[in-house]
């Protein structure tokens, strides 16, 4: 299903602007912006750590995404949790890293970026610059409105409920308009009574074909009304115009019968003399 579900890691931070400066050299980055809490009781690995290995990993992640290799990020988080459990620092990162055959220069520069850092400039400091990837994933995670960790959003949908690979790749399947192959067997093996959401037979594009070939058709047959209404306006004109010709000339020779057959006025009668 890997051209048919889109993968984001985000992860989740906290800030403590107010924190003293020991704590924030630490566990933060920023300034006291994002900050981690240690997750061993080994003093070694700090809050910071963390933050920098979920850098490392959202630039690994988007990187192998831009080479169409997405698969080594999961085979790049097998290793380092099965080497190192929770406990990943550069060392660790550096080792899984090249368990996947991938450039740790370019992952470097790609967490340097994230700082603001451009190619000619010393490497920026953690510590103080702020961090676009960071800052975008504290966003997403007050978009979504989750307090747990971790949590998974599905078609901008924040996931409820036990979090465990089974109800999240169930709840995957049913945000499928149409039912995929993998989901199907997988909701058979398991036996779970779901419905599958059968695709129509009809794609997109045919639905869109079919549209476009209305849309002309209609065009035509409104271009074609439109000529012979005009046509027809043509032919009632010529009708009236001819039928009010000849009522004008039938009114004309009217006249002209009546004006002869008219009686001449005795005042109009004269005699000449000479005639007698």
């Amino acid at each position: 299903m890997i051209h048919q579900v889109e993968f984001r890691p985000y992860f989740v931070h906290w800030s403590c602007p107010h924190c003293d400066f020991n704590f924030k050299s630490k566990h933060c980055v920023s300034d006291g912006k994002y900050c981690a809490m240690q997750n061993s009781l080994d003093d070694k690995f700090t809050g910071k750590d963390v933050i920098m290995e979920n850098l490392r990993q959202h630039c690994l992640f988007e990187l192998l995404f831009n080479k169409e290799s997405a698969e080594d990020f999961f085979k790049y988080i097998e290793y380092v949790h099965e080497k190192c459990g929770t406990r990943i620092d550069s060392k660790c990162s550096k080792e899984g890293v090249k368990s996947i055959k991938f450039s740790m220069t370019e992952l470097n520069t790609c967490v340097d970026k994230s700082f603001g850092w451009k190619e000619g400039q010393s490497r920026p400091d953690f510590s103080t610059e702020d961090n676009t990837v960071l800052a975008d994933d504290l966003q997403q995670w007050r978009n979504y409105g989750t307090h747990l960790y971790p949590s998974v959003v599905i078609n901008d949908e924040t996931f409820r409920g036990q979090l465990n690979p089974y109800n999240v790749f169930e709840d995957i399947c049913e945000s499928f308009s149409v039912t995929p192959k993998p989901c199907k067997k997988w909701i058979e093996r398991e036996g779970l009574m779901v419905g599958y959401r059968e695709d129509s037979g009809i794609s997109g594009q045919v639905v869109a074909f079919i549209i476009g070939i209305m849309i002309v058709v209609n065009g035509l047959l409104i271009v074609l009304y439109r000529r012979c209404l005009k046509q027809e306006m043509e032919d009632d004109m010529k009708v009236q115009v001819n039928s009010a010709v000849s009522q004008y000339v039938a009114l004309s020779q009217i006249k002209e019968l009546q004006d002869e057959n008219a009686p001449i006025a005795a005042g109009d009668t004269s005699v000449s003399i000479s005639d007698i």
